[in-house]
This record gives C-alpha cells, sequence and structure tokens, in this order.
C-alpha cells in the first residue's frame, strides 16, 4: 500500500500547471513526488516562474534529475556543480 500524501493548495496549483505543460509522464511522475516535499513559497516560486515563461519547466526538471542522481551516487562535487550552475542560472532570471 502506498502512503498517499496530501498536497496544499499551492503544491496543487503548481501540480496542474507542471501536468499541464509535462508531455512525459516519467517528468511528470517526477514532479508529483518531488512536489509535496515543497514549502508553499517555493511551489508559489516555481508556479510564478513557470507561468512567466514555461521553458524553465525544462531546466527545472533536468536540474531535480541531476540532483537525484548526485544523491544518489554520493557524489559531493558533482553536488556543488550542479548547485553552482543552478544559482548562475536563477540569478540570469
Amino acid at each position: 500500500m502506498a502512503l498517499e500524501i496530501t498536497k496544499t493548495a499551492e503544491q496543487e496549483k503548481l501540480a496542474t500547471l507542471i501536468d499541464t505543460l509535462l508531455q512525459n509522464e516519467e517528468d511528470r511522475e517526477l514532479w508529483n513526488h518531488t512536489i509535496p516535499l515543497l514549502s508553499d513559497e517555493d511551489a508559489q516560486t516555481i508556479s510564478d516562474v513557470l507561468n512567466e515563461d514555461p521553458s524553465q519547466l525544462q531546466f527545472l526538471t533536468d536540474n531535480l534529475k541531476t540532483k537525484i542522481e548526485a544523491l544518489k551516487n554520493g557524489d559531493d562535487e558533482a553536488w556543488d556543480t550542479i548547485i553552482e550552475e543552478e544559482t548562475k542560472h536563477l540569478e540570469s532570471l
């Protein structure tokens, strides 16, 4: 039996937005597992970014996948690189 996590209203808004923007079912599942872990503030920020520029979802999805891989592999150097690239990208917005 899978554990069902209830999403807040902000998380639900983000989930709905991502479901409409993403075609890839695997990526939608990734986000559906990730969104309940976000604070309402983070969910709102991501929603705002995606409403302004939906193309940012590809960066965010790729970034999330690389973070998960770095964590799975215990690769601190890769993690540091990901964070550095993420920071540069966010500063450019």
